[in-house]
């Protein structure tokens, strides 16, 4: 997940970690003005076994369980539907210009 302003509220950071863990995807704050400087906040890890109790939490979210569903679907038919997902930017495009 990438974020250009991510709170450094603790509790907030707390619960970030704790879905980071869980899913074993990574956190990134975007440097807007220098991209390639952008901060690992926590991450990625790959995971063998899924964590379905945070999965059930989550699923209250209806964008979050279509993100799960439009995932299975890929996986389980080996094929990767990119108009569901967002569009991937090369690095100039997020250069602020200072003109």
């Amino acid at each position: 997940m990438v974020a250009s302003d991510i709170s450094k509220e603790q509790e907030f950071r707390d619960e970030l970690s704790r879905l980071s863990t869980s899913f074993g995807i990574g956190v990134i704050q975007l440097n807007l003005e220098d991209p390639d400087s952008s901060e690992i906040i926590f991450p990625a890890k790959n995971r063998e076994n899924i964590d379905w109790e945070t999965i059930n939490k989550r699923t209250m979210n209806t964008d979050f369980k279509e993100l799960i569903s439009t995932v299975k679907i890929d996986i389980t038919g080996k094929k990767i539907h990119k108009k569901e997902y967002d569009t991937i930017y090369d690095t100039d495009k997020f250069k602020i210009k200072n003109d």
